[in-house]
């Protein structure tokens, strides 16, 4: 079979016996040393930019995150002539584009602690734990959601790099009220479109969700909302100590001059 046979076959139209990639075999890895790589060396070259320079570097991401969805579904629109419903932007991943481009415009609380603690893990996990691993590793869709994925991925890296965004547990709430607004009627949709949006109704393979199906519904979904958590508390807690010996440190450092 030809490399290239199958490089802008969507997963719909794959035949059964086309053969993808694995989790963490070499191809995946190669990607994800490359992605840590890249994602270390933006951050160095950003922190060195002047604040204009920056400013067109957080423009440019976004430019090309949005080229590249709007180049995705033109492609599977008018040129496979595929339609999935799986195609809207509703997956995390697609919203992340979107907190990203308002962030970009009006830099604020709400859209820096959703590109932390939603979106910046969401691009992480998506990475780990591909749910794309039905294409031949160098075909269209697979690259794309391999690079979009690092792009959302290393932008909130490189905010967090600079200290232009500072997370805080006070502002978790946001997150919470952005969750308890989307879930409900992305579950509609899901029900409506049979679709999977947020994986709220089926894990991806090999992802931490996957052993929680054996809970059923609505366990499954209790089992989500209980991981959450806890990937929060791991992704706060440093944070956390590093305020508080900040703080123990403006302590001792007051307490020497009096």
């Amino acid at each position: 079979m030809n490399m290239f046979e199958y490089f802008f076959t969507y997963k719909t139209e794959l035949p059964a016996d086309v053969v993808g990639w694995q989790h963490y075999d070499l191809a995946h890895l190669c990607f994800l040393i490359f992605f840590a790589i890249a994602t270390i060396v933006m951050v160095r070259i950003y922190r060195g930019c002047d604040e204009r320079l920056q400013k067109r570097i957080r423009i440019a991401y976004v430019v090309i995150m949005l080229v590249m969805e709007i180049l995705k579904d033109a492609v599977c629109f008018f040129t496979l002539e595929v339609w999935d419903p799986d195609l809207f932007p509703l997956h995390m991943c697609g919203i992340s584009i979107i907190i990203s481009a308002i962030h970009v415009i009006k830099p604020n609380k709400w859209t820096g602690t959703l590109l932390y603690c939603l979106c910046m893990p969401g691009a992480f996990m998506a990475l780990l734990f591909s749910d794309w691993i039905m294409y031949p590793v160098l075909s269209y869709f697979n690259l794309h959601s391999f690079f979009i994925h690092f792009l959302m991925f290393s932008f909130p890296v490189l905010l967090i790099g600079s200290g232009e965004i500072r997370p805080r547990l006070t502002d978790l709430w946001r997150a919470v009220i952005f969750l308890v607004v989307v879930i409900p009627p992305i579950y509609f949709i899901n029900q409506l479109l049979d679709t999977n949006f947020f994986f709220l109704n089926l894990a991806a393979p090999g992802s931490p969700l996957e052993p929680l199906q054996v809970l059923g519904m609505p366990g499954y979904l209790f089992g989500f909302m209980g991981l959450v958590v806890v990937f929060w508390i791991i992704l706060y807690l440093p944070w956390m100590i590093k305020t508080l010996l900040e703080k123990r440190a403006t302590a001792k450092s007051t307490q020497g001059e009096n």
